[in-house]
């Protein structure tokens, strides 16, 4: 990471960009090694399993904290985004708390709602990985919040690295789903760990009074914001409650290999570094003047539509003849289901950075509104054309496509309002 600091590229935000891209490039590789491994260890049932189970985490791990600590980065005063990390904390500790007393009481009953009841017995240990994961959305804003890029990328590579090492080794002794779950859980641990041990925030100064003033200060977050991720997860792990619906564990293991190969070099790649680095930067640009979140805007976006055609490419022409290959005969039909979620995984990476633009300008609402609408069109769409799993997959992959168009010209549509607003105001100060 310090070579990256010396290249001669003037921009910080594309510098960090490059920083956290070769890290996801990097994690990507540790990724596409162990993928090939991990399908011949484990069967296919375990795979499902464990999508099964991973799904459900992250529907619920990325809402722990809800989503205040997005909010890290938005007081002017630094004891202020102090008190932002403290309160993301001991929310998310609340929230996984009664989390465990629900599961505990009503465990059965939800896990035959989402089409996992075969998992059930493990509530508890799921709602560590929902912890774990909220802890780890958690320390990677206080790393944003110092600018610290560069311990954000070695940070993805740590979680990828343990977490494949782990499900392999316990692969190659005792193959189970359980062994996927332990390398999970494990490689979420050991950045989050890595992090608090620096201890880049105090708890000096921390008051109640100043705590519930930024409650209720961001108190969007945790009521637009969150019910807007949570519904946005729902989209996302869709498909997984659908091919468990209508399949069976092996379907869903095949979708998973598919999506997290086809994943890697698009959204993990290059659409997290991206994300990343923007928030933080569009975020001062939109205090200086909302005109200059606008110029970040497009200029993102026009790099994304581009660079994005790259691996989309590749994977459209080559993932029939690779996959079985590389993950082996058996998997050979996981290329098919490449080529068909490219078009949709194509435009879910243009929109994935800049969507949180809509936080930036405080229009919260209307990202609610369009997360129901993609919810309502992938369900949908997936539900009537279920005839077949490749026929599914179509229904999702365009739905997607259709779905992330709009909403990019959404994002466009409310940064020019908020330009206008501005400028209103500012003619108003001068009258």
């Amino acid at each position: 990471m310090r070579i990256l600091n010396k290249l001669p590229i003037k921009s910080d935000f594309f510098k960090n960009v490059l920083k956290l891209s070769s890290s996801s490039a990097f994690a990507s590789v540790l990724t596409a090694l162990a993928l090939p491994v991990i399908t011949r260890l484990f069967t296919k049932q375990d795979i499902g399993d464990f999508q099964l189970l991973y799904s459900i985490i992250l529907l619920f791990g990325l809402l722990g904290p809800l989503k205040y600590e997005m909010a890290i980065l938005l007081p002017k005063e630094l004891e202020d985004r102090y008190h932002m990390v403290i309160v993301s904390f001991l929310v998310l500790g609340t929230f996984s708390l009664l989390l465990l007393v629900v599961f505990l009481f009503f465990g059965p009953e939800i896990l035959r709602y989402l089409e996992a009841e075969r998992l059930a017995g493990y509530e508890a240990w799921l709602v560590l990985g929902i912890f774990l994961t909220g802890m780890l959305q958690v320390v990677r804003y206080i790393l944003i919040l110092h600018k610290k890029f560069g311990d954000l990328a070695r940070n993805r590579i740590y979680q990828m690295g343990v977490q494949h090492g782990v499900s392999i080794g316990w692969g190659w002794f005792s193959p189970s789903f359980l062994g996927l779950f332990a390398g999970y859980i494990v490689g979420v641990a050991v950045p989050v760990y890595l992090v608090l041990r620096r201890r880049l925030f105090h708890f000096r100064g921390f008051t109640w009074e100043k705590a519930k003033q930024l409650l209720y200060e961001y108190r969007k977050f945790p009521t637009f914001n969150t019910a807007a991720v949570f519904l946005n997860n729902f989209s996302l792990q869709l498909p997984v409650f659908m091919f468990a619906k209508f399949y069976d564990e092996t379907i869903v293991a095949m979708y998973a290999i598919a999506n997290q190969a086809l994943v890697m070099p698009t959204i993990t790649l290059i659409g997290t570094a991206v994300q990343q680095v923007y928030y933080q930067a569009a975020s001062e640009a939109f205090q200086e003047h909302p005109r200059k979140l606008m110029g970040i805007y497009r200029q993102t976006l026009k790099k994304l539509s581009l660079v994005g055609l790259v691996p989309i490419g590749g994977v459209i022409l080559l993932a029939p003849l690779l996959a079985g290959l590389i993950f082996g005969k058996e998997w050979s039909e996981a290329g098919v289901y490449m080529q068909i979620l490219s078009l949709g995984i194509y435009f879910r990476l243009i929109n994935s950075p800049i969507a949180s633009a809509l936080s930036i300008i405080n229009r919260q609402e209307a990202g609610l509104v369009l997360i129901i609408l993609s919810l309502a069109l992938r369900f949908g769409a997936m539900y009537v054309f279920s005839d077949t799993p490749e026929q599914m997959l179509w229904a999702l992959s365009i739905s997607t496509a259709l779905f992330y168009g709009f909403y990019n010209y959404s994002v466009y549509y409310y940064i020019r309002s908020a330009i206008r607003a501005h400028e209103r105001g500012e003619g108003d100060e001068r009258n």
